[in-house]
């Protein structure tokens, strides 16, 4: 069901006592896109948002053409040169300011990975610059000698985008190194993940520095046991770190990444045993999350892992990944996805070894890394359905907000959607003890991959991410150009009444013939219902395009398409029973 959609359906959709969200002009579903330049660029995404406390906005991304965020220009260094930048957007969705690493025309390759907020609202931006010296405000970076090699960079700016300090991060003239994630306690101590790559694209190190709130670098702590060898591995040994945070309870660091080979974390100099872990064979990888101290000693460490087959003509469990961690009571929460089936801290998980699907998953694990609870969002079994998790967030009573993509249709504990076609946005619920309490999708029939999420201080979700072709997201329809990914923030509603999907609803309905060819009416079998039953098709704009009204205890219906242009659309049903839509396509 499309969110533009939601407000009109309210009388039929609430059955229970709740609270439905009221939008007003400070809180009012919006999008915004990263729009880049259709001769000039096909890559923009927004991969970072977070809120301050004040319902401010603030995102980063990257970009390899000039581009607009909300109408505000974002440049770049120079032709076919990627660009990082940070945004801040005012409570109703209006880009104050964009602040663009590399200046238009420098020459400078930039981009920006991690993005935190301090306790006064500042942002902490951390990425990696090459090709020169690196200029923000009033401080500049130097060049890494080897013109080729990165160094990373740390910067803190001003709720009004000014930079308050900027710190290079280096490794040495014969390797690159890029800072990956960003994290900031309650003192204003930040902390990042890095990566180092030597003379082999893909041997790395991985370690952790940390920076005053005046921006002195303080401890620096590397973990150079990337060792062994992969068998038959055509990419060697690797380790990279994705996401950082830290607990404002215990104090302890959580990372996330994934890895190949044997890898093994141990703080520089330390005399205390190592953490080592092994990934399956190539051309499978493995997954991690780590629990590390504010000094940087890793103190545990647990595995994502599965025996995937072909994804697309590709073999090997590639895909297992841990995209997202948040801090969850005195332990961490993670966010991900694998191929085929799989483990986490040698828990079993659902699927199986032959199956090509992806299934999402969600996991909670205490302070000494031991797992809790784990949670899979599966598809129904059909080729092509499935669900990747890629961010997470909690909000005031410790329920866990999850955004993932997803296709085809979910199972009942996936939460029982059903995609509009490709790859649709998806939010869902979880208590503290891992029940699924909710779910909502959005997005049409172009592809949207949510790839951050964050809650504002009333509760309502902002996401981030980036789609191809054209989409529904928050109501505000958007396109790309062609073979492009353009990016997104948009703010959406989180309400009780989108989150009562009714999957015996949505497993009774059936559409037939599909496709439907030469003004062929649809025959539609519903679930019979108390109440009468509302239907209406909806094109890829989500314009609705006929409605109709069914009487109640009704199980079947016809749906007229004779005058239709030819082309995709949602069969929406609605009634006491709960919502369910299915893809149609009229020829």
């Amino acid at each position: 069901m499309k969110i533009l959609h939601i407000f009109s359906l309210a009388a039929l959709l609430v059955t229970e006592a709740v609270h439905p969200f009221v939008a007003t002009a400070q809180n009012a579903p919006w999008a915004k896109p990263l729009t880049s330049d259709v001769s000039g660029s096909d890559l923009a995404l927004v991969t970072r948002v977070v809120v301050d406390a004040s319902n401010y906005t603030f995102v980063s991304g990257f970009l390899n053409g000039p581009a607009t965020l909300g109408g505000v220009p974002v440049p770049v260094g120079g032709a076919q040169l990627r660009n990082g930048f940070v945004a801040r957007l005012d409570p109703q969705g209006a880009v104050q300011w964009v602040r663009a690493l590399a200046a238009a025309g420098s020459g400078i390759e930039a981009d920006v990975t991690g993005l935190a907020l301090d306790a006064a609202g500042n942002a902490v931006l951390c990425g990696s610059y090459h090709n020169g010296a690196l200029t923000l405000g009033n401080f500049t970076l130097p060049a890494n000698s080897t013109v080729a090699h990165t160094n990373g960079v740390v910067a803190k700016l001003s709720p009004t985008g000014n930079f308050l300090w900027a710190q290079a991060v280096s490794a040495g003239s014969t390797e690159s190194l890029s800072t990956t994630a960003a994290a900031v306690d309650a003192a204003g101590t930040v902390y990042v993940a890095v990566n180092t790559f030597g003379t082999s694209a893909f041997a790395a190190g991985l370690g952790l520095r940390s920076f005053s709130s005046a921006g002195v670098p303080g401890v620096g702590t590397d973990y150079p046991g990337i060792s062994g060898t992969a068998v038959n591995s055509p990419l060697g040994v690797f380790g990279s770190i994705l996401d950082l945070v830290v607990n404002p309870t215990t104090g302890q660091l959580g990372a996330v990444g994934d890895f190949q080979g044997t890898l093994t974390l141990r703080a520089a100099g330390s005399a205390g045993p190592a953490l080592t872990f092994t990934s399956p064979p190539e051309p499978q990888k493995g997954a991690f999350i780590a629990g590390l101290s504010t000094t940087g000693a890793p103190e545990w460490a647990q595995v994502l892992t599965s025996t995937g087959m072909s994804q697309n003509g590709r073999t090997g469990s590639f895909l297992n990944r841990l995209n997202g961690v948040i801090p969850a009571g005195n332990g961490f929460a993670v966010a991900g996805g694998y191929l085929g089936a799989g483990t986490i801290a040698g828990a079993v998980l659902p699927g199986s070894a032959t199956s090509d699907n992806i299934t999402g998953v969600l996991a909670r694990l205490d302070g000494q890394g031991s797992l809790l609870w784990t949670r899979a969002i599966s598809g129904d079994g059909q080729p092509e359905s499935g669900a990747v998790a890629n961010a997470l967030a909690t909000d005031a009573a410790g329920q866990l907000q999850v955004a993932a993509f997803f296709g085809g249709q979910l199972a009942a504990d996936g939460g029982g959607q059903i995609s509009a076609g490709g790859s649709d946005l998806l939010l869902l619920t979880y208590s503290p003890q891992g029940q699924l309490l909710g779910t909502q999708r959005d997005g049409s029939y172009g592809n949207e991959y949510p790839q951050a999420l964050a809650l504002d201080p009333t509760g309502q979700p902002r996401v981030a991410g980036y789609f191809m072709g054209t989409c529904s997201v928050g109501g505000v329809v958007v396109a790309s150009g062609p073979r492009q990914s353009n990016g997104f923030v948009a703010r959406l509603s989180r309400t009780p009444l989108a989150t009562r999907a009714n999957s015996a609803a949505a497993a009774a309905l059936q559409v037939f013939p599909n496709p439907s060819s030469g003004g062929a009416a649809l025959q539609v079998k519903l679930l019979p219902g108390a109440a009468p039953t509302a239907i209406q098709l909806l094109n890829v704009l989500g314009q609705s395009v006929h409605q109709q009204q069914v009487p109640a205890r009704t199980a079947t219906a016809t749906v007229p398409t004779a005058g239709l242009a030819p082309g995709r659309y949602v069969l929406q049903v609605v009634n006491a029973e709960g919502v369910a839509t299915r893809g149609v396509l009229v020829e």
